[in-house]
């Protein structure tokens, strides 16, 4: 089949929500440290769909268009905080990694990037000292 994605996706639980975009049927299951829902094909497939239910939420989801959000539109940076996620919730995470320096914000562009170990913004070119 040459252009399909045959790439496969792993679901973790079941999100079913109604028209007006709340849940109806939730199943979690236990991922790595926690009760989760988490659906890949859907985070990368259906942009509007639930993708993501952290482990202590229970009426809420957030779609790939929420991690995007969260990560100032950039996909590089939404696929790697989506498939970290484990347990908590994507806020949560996301602010940890600027914490512990994995994560950067360039003063000079506006993006996000993998910082560790890293002295120029890998976009725009800006030096530590100019963020």
């Amino acid at each position: 089949m040459r252009g399909e994605d045959q790439r496969t996706y792993e679901r973790i639980g079941k999100c079913v929500v109604n028209e007006d975009g709340e849940i109806v049927e939730l199943e979690k299951e236990y991922y790595r440290q926690g009760w989760i829902f988490k659906d890949e094909y859907a985070f990368y497939h259906e942009p509007k769909k639930p993708c993501y239910v952290p482990e202590e939420e229970e009426e809420g989801f957030y779609t790939r268009e929420d991690f995007l959000a969260l990560c100032n539109g950039q996909e590089d940076i939404a696929e790697m905080i989506f498939a970290e996620v484990d347990w908590q919730h994507p806020e949560a995470y996301f602010e940890e990694q600027f914490q512990c320096g994995e994560l950067g914000l360039c003063q000079s562009c506006g993006k996000i990037f993998m910082s560790y170990g890293v002295d120029y913004c890998p976009y725009c070119g800006a030096g530590r000292g100019e963020e």
